[in-house]
Parts: C-alpha cells; structure tokens; sequence
C-alpha cells in the first residue's frame, strides 16, 4: 500500500507531528501564516473512512519497512543466494558478479544527494513509493535472461552417452570438438553477453533503492519521539537480521545511550565480529580429485596434474561439464565419468569398466557412482553458528550509527546525512568490496569451466588457500573499522548548554557533533 499525502502523512497518537516534518512534507514551503494541513490518509482527494485506520506510527512503519524488507531481500537476498547459480548459468566469473553488484552500488553513490536532497524536501511518501516502483521493474529485468534463453540442461540429450569413454583418436577429438562449437555456433560469450542486461538491471535498481533508506528513516524519525527512536529504527532498517538489529535497539534503549555510548556500542559489535570471523579458517579437507588436486598417479610418486592420462587418453573425453564420480574404493573422485575411463553407464548413478581404477591393472572390474567422494568433516554445526555470531555483531552496530548520523547534524539536514554516510560507505566499501573479494576467490580457484575455448565459471576451489585469504582481507577492513571507531571516539565533543541538537527534542540533554557546534 502506497501511503500518499498532499501535506502531512499520519495523525501521531501520541505526541504531535514536529514542525519540521510539516514543513519537510509540504515541499520545502515554510510560510509565517498559519496553514490547514491535512493529515488523513489517501490518494490525492480520495480519502476513504475506512482507510484512517492505517494512520498510525505503526501502520507508517509497517509500511516502509514492508518495503525496505523487499528491496533487501531482492537486492541482497535473491541475488546473493544466486550468485553460484547465475555463474553456472551464465558462465561467468566471480570477478564479474562482483562488477555486477559494484554497478548497482555505484549508481546509488550517484543517484542518493540529489534523491535525498530534493526527497528530503518533498513529499517523502511519494518519493519513496516511487523507488519502490522503480526497484520492481528492476527485478523484473534482472529475471529476463532466466526466459529468453533456451532452457537449461546440464547435460544435452546425448549427455550419458557423452559422459562415458568412447575410443576415438585424441587428435580426432579435438578436431570434432572445434567442428562442434563451429557448427552450433556455442561459446562462453553468447551467454555471458547478458552480463550488460545485469548490469542495465542493478543500475535501476539503484535509482530505486535510495529513497527506501534514507528518507525511510528520515520520515520515521520525524513521526516519533526520539525515546522511541531506538525501538521503531531497530525494526525498521534491517528487518532480515532481526535478532542482532534487536539487541543494538534493546541495548540503547536500556542504557540511554548518547553518542559516546553508541560509538562505543559500535566499537563492542565490530569486535566482537572480528575475534568471531577467524571460523573463516575452519575449512574441511580438500576433496582428492585426479588430475586436479593430485595426480592420477599419484600411489606411485607422480605429480603432474592433467586430467588426461594415460588410462583415458583414447577416451576423447571433454572437459566443459563437471561430473563428478567417486571410486569408494580408493576414496578418489574423478572430473567425470569419461575421465575415470568408465565405458559402461548401468543408468543408476553408477559407472563399470573404469579403466582408471588401480584395480583394473590386475584384471578387477570396478565401478564408481555418481558424486565426489565425501571427505571427513564435522565443521560445518560451528561454523554456521560462528557465522551467525559475526552476524549478530554486524547488524548489533547498525541501529547505533544510524542515531549516530541523526543527533549529529541539524535536523533539516538528516536526509542529506544519511545520504552522504550511504555515499561514503559505499564508495570506500561496497563498490571495490566485491570485485576485490570477486578476484580473491577466482585466484583460488583449482579448476575453470572451459568451452570451445573461452573461460566459463570456476568448477572447484582451493578449500585452504580461499578460506586464508578471506580471513586475511577481512579482518584488514574489521581492524580499520575498529580504528576509525575510536578515533571518532577521541575527537568527539558534546555541545555547549546552548547551542540546538537533534538530540533534544525531548531529552534534557543537549549534545551534537563537534562539525554542527563549528558550524
């Protein structure tokens, strides 16, 4: 439901709107005459009895949250969770993914001054329920390359047949391997071309999404009072990380926190998540795979990894599909079917005549099935809840440096704040953040899917070398994080007696940020 009003937007239960927020909401136009302002809930002049029910603090927060919740769950839910699949799919790396969101976070560092700007002095519901429209048709651009390809089928119809051994001459099969990508006219780049409609989508979207953040918050601050600030934003900003956002809320509202008491909030939850990301370097043994991560022969010394050998090497076997088998004999997994020298298909996830098995030598049919061989590993039960742990600590931070940005600046200039803050976060963190960490893990990756000679996704990575190098980069960042946390900390000064603050509209206390106090 879309919450439009020509002036004002809820009749507060409790204490009344605040002058700013009538002024904010009648587009900037602040007059000495005493002005009508309508405060019931509609379209334009369609304003329904039934309708006033919703005019409340809790309908209004109801409202943007429900908002703010689907664009994160589309934005940084969907997509993320996708990110492998969409790889796959569209034969892309993890470099590109990263550009992908970096492009989205780019077009909002461009798009949130002016939105939060002209927003902040407009009618805010408008604006906001624009983004939300505007967020929408985004997604369902982003969805379109899933219908306008061909379905996806991991293996083509001859694809058990493909699977196997078939004795060929090596050089025949690479020349009927070039004719086949000649003759249907399959490479990587055709459907890596939809990376421009990914991109066309996430720049849309960040049109869309600021003012669903910024005014958002803005527009609930301005309808409370600030000793229900902590309460409403702690539900509002981050509804998915309901637990950690929670505790930063029922922790400031407990302890009344002022600004001092909030960074220190921040520099708490920021260590917290650091000591806790080192389960980054728990990592499950390496999953054996000839010629990948040891060598066919490997019982006997040798160390070359190919996945060409010399018990496959007449199997005109292709390495643009990743299916994996298992030989639970020996606990060694094998790139496919075809590359175990598997010759026989039984059709129930098993494969015979494996001429790669060690057990052949001596004349010993053997089979392997369907899948990698499993490797021990009881990590995962505390890595997850070490995971949630450093989740909780991010999102414990969040509610405190959004009231951080609201007592610091007037309150005419909140909107712009919180613009600026987004515009700096992202530009230090969310735009080099994922194509950085995009690189990191392409350089670990053991095993890239190839076709018709172009680089596709990545088929398997270096357990060790990943979880090394993510720890590293991230507790860089967590450490500096930590390190301007304090020095806000040590530069901070509260304001005198008389000077105004957002923070005292009904607080005794007066205190504000050492650049309103020069100001």
């Amino acid at each position: 439901m879309s919450f439009y009003h020509d002036f004002s937007f809820i009749q507060m239960e409790g204490p009344t709107l605040n002058t700013s927020l009538a002024s904010n909401i009648s587009n900037g136009q602040t007059t000495s005459r005493p002005k009508e302002i309508v405060t019931s809930c509609g379209w334009c002049d369609w304003r329904p009895r039934w309708l006033q029910r919703f005019n409340s603090q809790r309908w209004l927060l109801a409202a943007i949250s429900s908002a703010a919740c689907m664009t994160l769950m589309i934005e940084d839910g969907f997509t993320n969770s996708a990110i492998t699949s969409i790889e796959r799919r569209f034969q892309l790396r993890s470099q590109d993914i990263g550009t992908i969101l970096s492009i989205y976070e780019f077009t909002v560092i461009i798009s949130i001054i002016p939105v939060t700007y002209f927003g902040g002095r407009g009618n805010k519901p408008r604006w906001i329920s624009i983004g939300c429209f505007v967020v929408g048709v985004a997604s369902l651009l982003f969805a379109l390359p899933h219908f306008t390809t061909e379905r996806y089928a991991y293996f083509s119809e001859k694809g058990n047949e493909q699977a196997t051994c078939h004795l060929h001459e090596a050089n025949s099969s690479s020349t009927s391997s070039v004719d086949s990508c000649r003759r249907n006219g399959k490479s990587i780049s055709l459907l890596s071309r939809y990376i421009i409609l990914f991109g066309a989508a996430k720049v849309i979207a960040g049109i869309g999404a600021p003012p669903q953040g910024s005014l958002g918050v803005v527009f609930i601050d301005e309808s409370i009072t600030t000793k229900q600030n902590g309460m409403y934003l702690r539900i509002a900003v981050i509804p998915g990380s309901v637990f950690g956002t929670f505790l930063g809320g029922w922790v400031m509202r407990r302890r009344k926190l002022k600004v001092p008491g909030l960074i220190k909030l921040a520099i708490l939850g920021s260590t917290i998540e650091t000591i806790a990301f080192l389960c980054v370097l728990m990592h499950c043994p390496q999953t054996q795979i000839a010629g990948v991560t040891t060598a066919y022969d490997s019982g006997n010394g040798s160390t070359l990894l190919n996945l060409t050998s010399s018990c496959n090497i007449a199997c005109s076997c292709s390495a643009d599909k990743f299916k994996p088998v298992c030989l639970e004999e020996s606990g060694l997994s094998f790139f496919s079917p075809c590359h175990a020298g598997c010759s026989q298909d039984f059709e129930n996830g098993t494969y015979g005549g494996c001429s790669c098995s060690p057990g052949m030598s001596f004349g010993i049919p053997s089979t392997v099935r369907h899948g990698k061989c499993s490797t021990p590993c009881n990590l995962q039960p505390a890595f997850i809840f070490m995971m949630n742990v450093v989740l909780v600590a991010i999102f414990m931070s969040k509610v405190p440096l959004m009231n951080i940005v609201l007592r610091c600046v007037a309150e005419h200039e909140r909107a712009v704040a919180l613009g600026m803050n987004s515009v700096v976060a992202r530009t230090l963190g969310s735009i080099p953040g994922p194509i950085l960490f995009g690189a990191i893990i392409d350089s670990t990756c053991l095993r890239w899917q190839e076709t018709c000679g172009e680089r596709g996704a990545c088929w398997l990575y270096n357990n060790k070398s990943l979880s090394w190098k993510l720890t590293t980069l991230s507790l860089v960042c967590n450490v500096l994080t930590v390190l301007f946390y304090a020095l806000a900390l040590r530069f901070y000064e509260p304001a005198s007696q008389g000077e105004s603050s957002t923070d005292n509209r009904d607080v005794p206390e007066t205190e504000t940020c050492l650049n309103e106090r020069n100001t």
